[in-house]
């Protein structure tokens, strides 16, 4: 994950490619603010291959540049990324479980949350 603040992008022209890090493939890229937070959802590598989720505030995350390499949010092979999303961070309430989870853990997994948790993740799209 490498957060590139938004006046760096704005320094950049349009309509031309620019180089970035090569040692790490883009797979997701948004427009947030710094209390919003990134909804990981990944595939567990271990035996049951669970669905888990876990959320991070960007405002944990350093700042980067188009050239950063850029951090994870877990450890590398513990879990394969499905999807990122954004949670906007007036929505953040009752999912403070889920949040700013150790580089040791992929995050909760998504069918044994609470009712009212998967509720608040189905808002945003996620089941």
């Amino acid at each position: 994950m490498a957060k590139v603040p938004v006046e760096q992008l704005l320094k950049y022209d349009d309509y031309r490619e620019y180089a970035r890090n090569t040692k790490s493939r883009l797979t997701f890229a948004t427009i947030a603010g710094t209390d919003d937070a990134i909804i990981c959802i990944s595939r567990e590598s271990k035996a049951k291959n669970r669905l888990m989720v876990r959320m991070d505030r960007l405002s944990a995350l350093d700042d980067g540049t188009l050239n950063s390499t850029g951090e994870r949010l877990y450890k590398e092979g513990i879990g394969e990324v499905v999807r990122y999303d954004v949670a906007p961070h007036d929505q953040l309430e009752g999912v403070e479980g889920l949040m700013d989870k150790d580089a040791r853990s992929v995050g909760m997994p998504i069918a044994t949350l609470s009712p009212e948790v998967k509720r608040r993740l189905e808002k945003w799209g996620i089941q």
